[in-house]
């Protein structure tokens, strides 16, 4: 979704809360377009994933029962072996056939664009049941899931030709991904010639040859201080447990994952700087006395400052401010953002974030870190658009501390959905002018962040359950309120938010796994 906004530049803030008004995200595109395998990343970049998926669907219905009613062209009996070969099999043999076949099989290998499989299904500790044999270029029964192409710079088979004729290739291995998984298949499917003079028959099987979860990136992968860090625990942070205080911090320590190598000794202190906290963070960051050129303006300002807000203070500031947010599903996007090529600035007026924000030397040069960027209020690699609704202005250091809670869901949305359940992200932002004379970006001015709040719930995932926006949360999880304007975070800082969500995640999953237990519910 995408929206603008349409208040005056002079204006700073609105009386009442104005959310963003939504406006149609991208041009429609026609269902009789052609779609080739090289079209696909225009259409993600164009339309988003899900879109990408059932246009897909449908052209390929389309193009398969076109298909059906076209006569198999046959050439010369000496070109037939007659061997009989399993479906999708490796064969060692030499197929010669006509310039015409060679460039049907090319065509036909170029414009595989999709292919239909069984469902993914989990169990509820996020296991994936078994790898199927056969991938289909047409629906049938039992094979419903859209596995769109993996555009990795696909060359296409080369012409070879003998005293004898035109080699066809027998051996062509094609990628296709879901968002959990990407599977390799074999697209020379007909190799004894018994239905297709180009080896691919589309009403065959195709084998699959392999499957491989997606990656999922690691850790940090932001922008932590980089010099080392240090920890200690809050003497002002109270845990509202009963017990020993002391003995509830240690046992916090260790679910965080601090590193006991890292907490600060008394001796540590004059060489260490304490980072911004508050009573209702439980642990105190430092940071070494060396400056870090990611933490730094131009002007050489250190960059360690950090507001804090409760919930509530942040609720009535929003209720007087304009506001822009985004709901949705926790999800792998079926393209990561390089292959895809969803660019921030692109979609922003070509625009990098601190060219909005000029006047305290905020960009980038040489090995400095640009202080601010393009953030994804639902982050890409949770399926979140690249477009005007979903970006935001924020320093790199609230990036990611975003990143270290997004990457925390990942190991739970497959358990999740394994339980008939989805992790859903609410996330809004408080939104002012930037500091760049309304440069022309969609929109408008509005587009620097303020402050970011960062909700996580678990909801039914079926679609029956009604729109997102609206289903009745089944557990919270965590929220987060984030200063977007933010300086320094350090790897700790990260760790512990990082785990801090994952225990919480752990938690109820847990207790959802419980309450379903022995349910055959838990693979719907």
């Amino acid at each position: 979704m995408r929206a603008q906004d349409h208040e005056p530049a002079s204006t700073s803030q609105s009386p009442a809360r104005r959310p963003d008004t939504p406006v149609a995200a991208s041009a429609p595109v026609h269902p009789e377009a052609p779609l080739t395998a090289a079209a696909i990343l225009d259409l993600q970049r164009g339309v988003g994933n899900a879109a990408v998926a059932g246009l897909v669907g449908v052209q390929r219905l389309r193009a398969h029962s076109h298909a059906d009613d076209r006569p198999v062209q046959r050439s010369a009996p000496a070109a037939h072996t007659g061997h009989s070969v399993r479906p999708g099999a490796a064969v060692q043999r030499v197929v010669h056939g006509s310039e015409a076949e060679k460039q049907a099989q090319r065509e036909q290998l170029e414009n595989l664009a999709a292919m239909w499989l069984p469902v993914e299904k989990f169990d509820a500790d996020g296991n994936a049941g078994p790898v199927p044999e056969f991938a289909y270029a047409g629906q049938r029964a039992g094979y419903e899931m859209d596995a769109v192409r993996v555009e990795r710079a696909f060359t296409p088979p080369s012409r070879t030709t003998t005293r004898t004729g035109v080699q066809l290739t027998q051996n062509q291995k094609i990628e296709f991904q879901t968002y959990y998984f990407v599977y390799t298949v074999q697209a020379i499917n007909d190799p004894g010639r018994r239905r297709s003079d180009t080896l691919i028959d589309l009403n065959a099987p195709f084998r699959v040859v392999k499957r491989v979860p997606k990656k999922s990136w690691g850790r940090s992968m932001g922008r932590t201080y980089r010099f080392g860090d240090y920890w200690d625990v809050n003497p002002e942070f109270r845990l509202d447990l009963p017990g020993d205080h002391a003995e509830a911090m240690r046992a916090l320590v260790e679910g965080r994952g601090l590193k006991a190598d890292k907490r600060v000794r008394g001796d540590d202190l004059d060489s260490l700087e304490q980072l911004p906290s508050d009573p209702h963070q439980p642990f105190l960051f430092y940071t070494p006395k060396i400056t870090d050129p990611n933490f730094t303006h131009r002007n050489g300002a250190r960059k360690h400052n950090r507001r804090f807000l409760l919930p509530a203070a942040y609720d009535r500031l929003a209720g007087q401010s304009r506001t822009r947010g985004q709901v949705g599903l926790s999800k792998p996007p079926l393209a990561n953002r390089q292959h895809a090529g969803r660019v921030p600035a692109a979609e922003m007026g070509g625009f990098r974030a601190h060219d909005v924000m000029p006047t305290t030397g905020r960009g980038g040069t040489g090995d400095r870190l640009a202080s601010h960027e393009w953030c994804h209020l639902i982050g890409d690699n949770d399926d979140g658009p690249t477009v005007f609704h979903n970006l935001v202005v924020g320093t790199n250091a609230v990036n990611t501390e975003q990143l270290a809670m997004e990457s925390a869901l990942r190991d739970f949305r497959p358990r999740m959905d394994g339980l008939g359940y989805a992790i859903r992200l609410r996330v809004e932002a408080i939104v002012e002018q930037a500091e760049a004379a309304n440069p022309a970006i969609p929109g408008g001015p509005y587009h620097k962040a303020d402050w970011i709040s960062f909700t996580i719930d678990i909801v039914d995932k079926a679609a029956s359950a009604g729109p997102v926006a609206t289903r009745p949360s089944v557990a919270f999880v965590h929220r987060q309120i984030m200063d977007a304007d933010r300086g320094t975070i350090t790897e700790s800082e990260f760790t512990s938010l990082h785990n801090q969500v994952r225990n919480l995640l752990r938690a109820e999953h847990s207790r959802l796994k419980a309450e379903r237990q022995g349910s055959p519910m838990a693979l719907d």
